[in-house]
């Protein structure tokens, strides 16, 4: 905005110049020989100092931070530079140090992020559980909201029955970027609630997992720059919290009617935002219900794919493997017994059923494992469901 900050070895503060004048920012005592300023887009104020930066942040109601070496030193020759600030594209920053006590001058870089912006933006309420509460965050993004759907249509990654199979759908589970830690699991995140379990390799870690080899650069910034890792065995830790340890940490501070923020839960909200996955989360759907859809039901011969091929009966189907998997195939076979025995004539083979017959055999088929499926509010699942979209 034309102005001028400058700052120097012998002095205390900043001072920054607008049109002649000057005001001296003094929200620190304590700077260690500065020798270099640095202001961003944002207006937050990096002090070069010996061996170190210092952040001032934009907003005054935010505390002073020392900003964190996180990456290699490399060396340079000339001792006569001294301390100089430097940001590259991605937002990291170079300090250029001399210091002769540490033998010569050396360049270090230091890697910005967003998590406290992270931390501080997603507040959780407190959600009631077998008489203990745990943090939720609903999330604002919903699945059928999602921007990259006609790329995907277009593209021919995906079909639109797929796009609103699974829209429909997800509004049974949660938002794109939906995490809570209140349940019996460590925590749930996304669209599909996956789940972090006490002993790894719970769905969202081996989700986790494969983005961090997908996307090895956002998985850097997005988790592990925010204290998150998951580890070759897909179990995930924060600050090297794992298992039961992680679940009571996540838990702390969340009694009765609190809204609080989360510095672990905060990031991975936005890491869930980020567009890398949440394209993961879709691509991950898309695949989930073309995987049910070759299922086999028990003492039958034909796919879950031939015997419904409308658009409720993919997404109940798929509703209840997202939740109880193990099931789906024993429910769908109660389902096709129970219909067999009252339509004796019925051909064993739905591929050779007219469309009449589809029309009239896929509802009575439907309407009763909808229903009858073992998992938590089968009933109540499946009647949303059915409001939006049809019957057969």
């Amino acid at each position: 905005k034309g102005s001028v900050y400058t700052v120097g070895p012998k002095y205390v503060f900043v001072s920054k110049w607008t049109d002649g004048n000057v005001e001296y920012l003094t929200r620190n005592p304590k700077l260690n020989h500065p020798t270099s300023v640095l202001v961003d887009n944002e207006g937050n104020i990096y002090i070069g100092e010996l061996n170190q930066i210092t952040l001032w942040p934009a907003k005054s109601n935010e505390s002073l931070a020392i900003v964190k070496i996180n990456g290699s030193n490399g060396s340079v020759l000339n001792n006569n530079y001294k301390n100089i600030i430097q940001m590259d594209n991605d937002g990291s920053l170079y300090l250029l140090s001399t210091d002769q006590e540490l033998f010569g001058t050396k360049i270090l870089k230091y890697q910005c992020n967003n998590c406290a912006s992270c931390i501080t933006n997603n507040r959780f309420t407190a959600q009631k559980y077998h008489e203990k509460y745990g943090p939720l965050y609903k999330g604002k993004f919903n699945l059928s909201g999602y921007t990259g759907w006609s790329h995907l249509v277009k593209s021919g990654q995906a079909t639109n029955d797929e796009k609103v199979i699974i829209s429909a759908m997800a509004e049974n589970e949660g938002n794109l970027d939906a995490v809570q830690a209140y349940g019996s699991e460590v925590l749930t995140a996304g669209a599909m609630q996956k789940t972090v379990k006490i002993s790894g390799k719970g769905e969202f870690e081996q989700q986790v997992y494969e983005f961090k080899q997908e996307y090895p650069r956002v998985y850097n910034e997005q988790f592990e720059m925010c204290g998150w890792n998951v580890s070759a065995k897909m179990q995930m830790s924060f600050r090297g919290k794992t298992g039961l340890i992680l679940k009571n940490y996540l838990r702390e501070g969340f009694t009765k009617s609190v809204k609080n923020t989360s510095e672990a839960l905060g990031p991975i909200v936005c890491a869930i935002s980020s567009p890398e996955f949440q394209l993961k989360q879709v691509k991950d759907f898309i695949k989930r219900l073309r995987d049910v859809l070759k299922i086999i039901p028990t003492g039958f011969t034909y796919t879950i794919g031939d015997y419904f091929k409308s658009p409720l009966g993919q997404a109940t189907t798929l509703d209840h493997h997202v939740n109880r998997p193990a099931y789906v195939k024993t429910n769908v076979s109660t389902a096709l017994n129970n219909f067999y025995r009252k339509n004796k004539d019925a051909s064993k083979n739905p591929r050779e059923w007219t469309v009449q017959q589809r029309s009239t055999y896929e509802r009575e088929i439907l309407e009763d494992y909808g229903v009858h499926r073992t998992m938590t509010d089968a009933n109540i699942r499946y009647n949303k469901l059915k409001k939006r979209l049809s019957l057969p």
